[in-house]
């Protein structure tokens, strides 16, 4: 797989040009994504990796919306409902049922699409707040700070921005979503990996720091709730 260079960008750089290096980033991101971290050195500051985080991620949930609303939600109630109306009689109050059900879908379908239309704002809140966690994460795993790249927030939203390439995989039906979640988790760890040159062990740890801290928290939570009932079993 070659790996592209995108233009970098000018005071006379047309949208083409923008389409353009976006889908070559993408590209690399997804498909050489240990070359594309480990040359992706230079600080980017935050609005272009941001801007192409919340785009790829905007598509991806669009897709994902339109295949629950439509192909997934509604399928086998209505599937079932169009089989059992065969067996029964045809009369208008069956149609007018059926009409219905297809109302409340699109009734559905446009209310709910407000959570797409605000899905740039939430990932923006998302990504701010995850690179928050795994730059302490980071900064206390490797506390000399000795790296390719210095430790810093604007690095971890950088990663943290591209690693969200993976969202696009949500434009396909079915299993979309959840190879995407993986391949974010995956991209997290080879970004960290790449760009403060660690190994994989402790780049995992520092990628994954915001569910080790969830983890933590659970286990807490359920220890504190399972001693009282510890100490009057063993008393």
């Amino acid at each position: 797989m070659t790996f592209e260079t995108p233009n970098l960008p000018n005071k006379t750089e047309s949208s083409l040009d923008i389409i353009k290096e976006y889908f070559v980033t993408l590209k690399n991101i997804l498909f050489n994504p240990i070359l594309f971290f480990h040359n992706n050195t230079r600080s980017e500051g935050y609005a272009k990796p941001l801007v192409f985080a919340l785009v790829t991620h905007w598509i991806g949930s669009s897709f994902d919306f339109l295949w629950n609303a439509t192909l997934f939600k509604d399928f086998y109630k209505n599937f079932n409902q169009r089989i059992s109306s065969e067996f029964d009689e045809i009369d208008s109050l069956g149609r007018n049922e059926w009409v219905y059900e297809t109302k409340n879908l699109l009734t559905d379908w446009v209310n709910s699409i407000g959570a797409v239309l605000v899905d740039p704002f939430t990932t923006l809140l998302y990504i701010l707040f995850i690179s928050f966690i795994v730059f302490v994460g980071a900064r206390i795993l490797n506390p000399a700070n000795n790296t390719q790249v210095k430790i810093s927030y604007e690095s971890v939203v950088q990663i943290t921005c591209y690693s969200m390439a993976a969202s696009i995989f949500a434009v396909i039906p079915a299993v979309g979503t959840v190879l995407s979640k993986i391949y974010i988790v995956l991209l997290m760890v080879i970004g960290v990996k790449e760009s403060y040159s660690m190994g994989y062990l402790r780049a995992t740890l520092v990628a994954l720091f915001p569910q080790v801290l969830v983890a933590i928290a659970l286990l807490s939570l359920m220890t504190l709730f399972l001693i009282p009932f510890l100490m009057i079993f063993f008393t």
